[in-house]
């Protein structure tokens, strides 16, 4: 396992970051950036670079790096998590927006935020610190978790 493990993704690969995030890990996407600023972000960050650029990494001083070959994303993310197999106890732990890790938020904090529905059904809520986007286990959550399990259970 490599659960501490992070990463640069480029613009190419803005959806296996975000899938990457629901799995828990760390991956950094800017969108724009370009080839300098991403090889200094992932040299200065330790942060393995995953990139669909075969001329990026061709480039000297790329560090440790990724090419991903596959064109679509779930395709990419078993390409990812079978080299860099992230932890399963990690699911759902980040923002899939800004790559925050969330933490547990009491259910009155976000009343006013959520739908009315939501608010009475839903038991347990969680927050990004950065961008205060509120997270909650609805149906589209268990969808995610069972994707991301049995992508980890293939790898």
């Amino acid at each position: 396992m490599c659960p501490d493990r992070t990463f640069v993704a480029d613009m190419m690969l803005g959806r296996l970051a975000r899938w990457l995030r629901i799995l828990g890990v760390d991956v950094l996407y800017l969108n724009p950036v370009d080839d300098r600023e991403l090889i200094k972000i992932a040299r200065r960050d330790r942060r393995i670079l995953l990139t669909r650029d075969t001329r990026l990494v061709q480039r000297r001083g790329v560090g440790e790096h990724l090419l991903i070959r596959e064109n679509k994303p779930m395709a990419q993310l078993e390409a990812v998590i079978r080299v860099y197999p992230p932890a399963p106890d990690r699911i759902l732990t980040r923002c899939i927006r800004c790559n925050t890790l969330l933490t547990a938020t009491e259910k009155p904090d976000v009343r006013d935020e959520v739908p009315e529905y939501i608010y009475h059904t839903a038991s347990g809520f969680g927050r990004c610190r950065q961008c205060g986007r509120v997270y909650w286990e609805g149906s589209h959550c268990r969808r995610m978790m069972e994707t991301c399990r049995r992508y980890l259970n293939q790898a």
